[in-house]
């Protein structure tokens, strides 16, 4: 007998759950990886802003990476700014709708890397903390 979709999503999402409340880099690494890749995607993205303390885990291309951390893209993705606003799963990319010219542009940059479009889904981890 086949496992429902929905319950082998909530396992595969408890076990990030865990993973991330533990907080080794190399053990979080690979329990998002092997979420996107038990979910059906190839790459992932994890930001948990927490002021000084921010983290992020991807496997993007470096260059992709690098641009979104030097030009603090985390402050303008509207995505990451859905997700926390709805605290829904959603299926989110440029086809968003009332975006500036910046954001426009932001997604064009994510374009050139092959990134379109994703599933996103807002986390909360212990003390209230947001991962996106």
């Amino acid at each position: 007998m086949a496992k429902d979709p929905k319950r082998q999503l909530d396992e595969h999402i408890r076990t990030l759950i865990d993973a991330l409340e533990v907080g080794y880099d190399e053990r979080i690494r690979f329990a998002l990886e092997s979420f996107a890749l038990d979910s059906g995607f190839e790459r992932f993205a994890f930001l948990h802003a927490r002021g000084p303390d921010s983290r992020a885990f991807s496997n993007y291309p470096e260059e992709w990476q690098r641009r979104y951390l030097t030009k603090n893209y985390a402050a303008l993705d509207p995505v990451v700014a859905h997700a926390k606003r709805t605290m829904q799963i959603s299926w989110s990319g440029r086809k968003m709708s009332n975006l500036s010219r910046e954001e426009r542009q932001f997604f064009a940059e994510a374009e050139e890397f092959g990134i379109a479009a994703g599933l996103t889904m807002p986390i909360k981890t212990g003390f209230g903390a947001l991962p996106c």
